[in-house]
Order: C-alpha cells, then sequence, then structure tokens
C-alpha cells in the first residue's frame, strides 16, 4: 500500500506538473497571437493613418490653383489599398468609422472638382487674354518704329499716306488693347469670387473629414489598446477646425478688399 501510494501521489504530481506546464504553454502561445495579431494592426492602421493624410492634401490641394488635378491625384495613390487591409483587421466598429470617412470624402472631392474645373477655365481664359495683349503691344511697338522709319523709306507722299495707314492701325491696336484689359479685370474679379468659394468649401470639407478620421482614430486606439478620452479629443479637433478656418477667412477677406482698392 506504501508503494501504491507513493506512485499514485507520484503520477498526480507528474500530472499536476503536466498540466501546469500545458496551462503555460496554452496561455503564452495565446498571449502570443494576441502580440501578433496586435502587431499586424498597428502595421494596418499606421499605414492607413498615412494614407489618410493623402486624402486630406487631396482634398485641400483642390483649393491650390498652383497645383494640377494629376499632381493631387498622386496624393491618394502613395499608399493604395490601406482600405482593404483596414477590412482584414479591424473590427467592424472601426471598418464603419474608416467607411464613413471614406464615402464622405468621395462626395466632397465630387463636388468640389467641378468649382476646380471653372476656376482652371477663368485661369486659361486670362492667360489667354494676358497673350493676346502681350501680342498687341509688340504689333504697337513695331508700328510705333515703323511711323519713325517711314519718313526715310519712302518719298513725301506716299510717307504721309504710309503714316496715317499705320496711325489708323496704331489707334485700331490701342483700342483692342483698351478692351482687352478691361476684360483682364473682369477675369480677375470672377477669379478672385471663384477662389474664395473653392477655398473656403475646400476647407470645410477638409474640416468635416478630419471629424470623421478622428472617430476612426479613437476607435483605432481602442484596438491597439491605447485610448483616449472621447470629448476631449474632439474638442480639440473642433477648436483647431475652427481657427483654421477663421484664419482662412480673414486672409481671403483681406485679400478681396485689397483687391477692391482703387488703384493709384
Amino acid at each position: 500500500m506504501a508503494i501504491e501510494e507513493v506512485l499514485v501521489g507520484g503520477l498526480m504530481a507528474l500530472g499536476g506538473a503536466f498540466g501546469a506546464s500545458w496551462l503555460q504553454n496554452r496561455h503564452d502561445a495565446q498571449q502570443r497571437e494576441r502580440e501578433r495579431q496586435l502587431s499586424l494592426r498597428k502595421e494596418v492602421y499606421l499605414e492607413a493613418a498615412e494614407g489618410l493624410s493623402g486624402v486630406q492634401e487631396y482634398l485641400g490641394g483642390l483649393a491650390d490653383a498652383a497645383r494640377t488635378l494629376a499632381e493631387l491625384a498622386q496624393c491618394i495613390k502613395n499608399r493604395p489599398g490601406w482600405q482593404n487591409k483596414v477590412h482584414v483587421v479591424a473590427s467592424l466598429e472601426t471598418i464603419s468609422a474608416f467607411a464613413e470617412a471614406d464615402a464622405y470624402f468621395v462626395s466632397a472631392a465630387f463636388s468640389t472638382i467641378p468649382l476646380r474645373y471653372d476656376l482652371d477655365e477663368t485661369e486659361r481664359g486670362l492667360e489667354a487674354v494676358q497673350g493676346r495683349i502681350s501680342q498687341l503691344q509688340q504689333y504697337q511697338s513695331y508700328l510705333h518704329t515703323s511711323l519713325q522709319a517711314q519718313a526715310k523709306l519712302f518719298p513725301a507722299q506716299a510717307a504721309v499716306v504710309s503714316a496715317g495707314q499705320i496711325r489708323e492701325a496704331i489707334d485700331a491696336t490701342q483700342g483692342e488693347l483698351v478692351r482687352l484689359e478691361e476684360q483682364v479685370g473682369q477675369l480677375l474679379e470672377q477669379r478672385a469670387a471663384k477662389l474664395k468659394q473653392l477655398v473656403e468649401g475646400a476647407l470645410e470639407r477638409v474640416a468635416e473629414h478630419r471629424k470623421l478620421v478622428a472617430t476612426a482614430m479613437l476607435a483605432v486606439r481602442d484596438e491597439i489598446k491605447l485610448p483616449l478620452p472621447k470629448d476631449a479629443y474632439m474638442d480639440l479637433v473642433s477648436r483647431t477646425n475652427a481657427e483654421a478656418l477663421a484664419s482662412m477667412r480673414r486672409l481671403l477677406e483681406g485679400e478681396e478688399t485689397e483687391s477692391q482698392a482703387p488703384s493709384s
């Protein structure tokens, strides 16, 4: 009996040690799997954050006439596929937040691009008129030079006739220049109005998109165990949006006032 008791006790101790070891190994494996999944999520979410910054740059860049639409398109092509990666690793709440931000971006882009096309068309018209003015000014300079030189090139009577024709051409050119300068003034006013509408619209859409992105970032931080106080964070986003919009409106109003001031 004593030997049996020893054997049973030894087997129980061995079983207990084996069970404890199995439980520890299982716990360690689960912990490693959680860490692997968390690391994968972090990698995808950092890529998503970078992709979203390109989206906001695209929306804001639509108001910058110096940047072509082809150049802006690169902002949203630098990190292709990050939306799909989010769908692979994220929770339904996070996927919904990203989807809402993405849907708003598409809507904002489609409503802003026509304004940009309209501004670009005005820019092209302005460049064409200014180019025509430059040509006429060069032609007028040539006519003045011809008028000064014609007395040496023609007999007296022919010179008088030639001078009259040159003066008529100069007057006609000057009349067209005056009309074109008036057209330039009108185009400049149109461009200023269209630019103001485009900038204000783009900034408002960027601000709204930033709020939706902030909601997605809160969901992400909850998933990767780095939570933020929601109310304080959203209040910060709202305040920075309001400050940016106010600053840009002051700038636009200042430019508008300057453009309307009488020239000396």
